[in-house]
């Protein structure tokens, strides 16, 4: 799988996110947009990853964007696992879109560490010229 393909789709998923988000709530918030600015970071990084030279920084700083929508957002995954199970939960939209965006950082970070090791070996070939 091309990871430069897959960071390009997880920038995206940030974008829609964000601006149903914002839309959801009728665009009272500019904060709900947040999953979309880090998005166009993420789909412009893809972009970049897509050119040679630029593989490994490219998606270094995407996983690197997606460890902080995942941190950033890891307390909103609790949030709403109460309030499936009942508990109040203010702002429901809000902490449903930080939640999607743990999701989407979490599942982008798996396939990241899962093809760290090819994008090493796939570098090197590159670098001394080798064929597969």
């Amino acid at each position: 799988m091309n990871q430069a393909k897959v960071t390009i789709g997880y920038g995206i998923a940030l974008i829609l996110l964000g601006a149903s988000g914002y839309f959801a709530v009728g665009g009272a918030s500019i904060t709900a947009l947040i999953p979309a600015f880090i998005g166009l970071a993420v789909l412009g990084l893809g972009i970049l990853a897509l050119k040679g030279r630029w593989v490994k920084p490219a998606l270094y700083t995407a996983a690197v964007l997606a460890l902080a929508g995942l941190l950033g957002n890891i307390g909103a995954l609790t949030h709403t696992l109460r309030w499936t199970f009942g508990d109040d939960m203010p702002r429901v939209i809000a902490q449903l879109a930080r939640a999607i965006m743990a999701i989407l950082s979490l599942a982008y970070l798996a396939v990241f560490l899962g093809g760290l090791r090819l994008l090493h070996r796939d570098s090197s070939r590159d670098s001394y010229n080798i064929r597969a």
